[in-house]
């Protein structure tokens, strides 16, 4: 893993968390990070789920991988997220946020408490994922905070 071009995207000692990964993209996701060779939580809302998706990614990767269950739109959950995951694997180095809803029907068809549900996930749940985990990696040394 560490020669050549895949060396240069070699994850190894790193922790991340990967929102949405109980299937889909977000299992893919957390299932790259591992084979890259980080160890990685796993943060979906159902918590059956999101444990068979860190086993699986620890078993298929050899990675330590650990099942956390969070809804990204509620912020003490996100705030619980974080410092889960930096508690179980030792830190926090990446975030990739997945974490997604879609209702299936005609724009014009969606009520307005569906439009909040879909703002609230893929809006806020962002931003309080991104500064929550921000705000852990800045105190631990890590990031770059933009000149004044």
């Amino acid at each position: 893993m560490n020669d050549g071009v895949l060396g240069r995207f070699a994850l190894t000692g790193r922790r991340a968390l990967v929102t949405g990964a109980s299937r889909g993209l977000g299992r893919a996701f957390a299932a790259a990070l591992a084979e890259a060779g980080a160890d990685v939580a796993t943060v979906a809302r159902g918590h059956a789920e999101v444990s068979e998706a860190a086993r699986a990614v620890s078993a298929s990767t050899g990675r330590r991988a650990v099942g956390i269950t969070a809804n990204v739109t509620v912020r003490a959950d996100v705030e619980r997220m974080i410092s889960e995951t930096a508690s179980q694997l030792g830190g926090l180095d990446i975030l990739v946020n997945n974490a997604g809803i879609c209702f299936h029907r005609p724009a014009l068809d969606v009520p307005d408490s569906e439009w909040d549900q879909l703002f609230d996930t893929h809006v806020f749940g962002v931003w309080a994922a991104s500064t929550a985990a921000a705000r852990r990696m800045a105190a631990a040394g890590g990031g770059r905070r933009a000149a004044a």
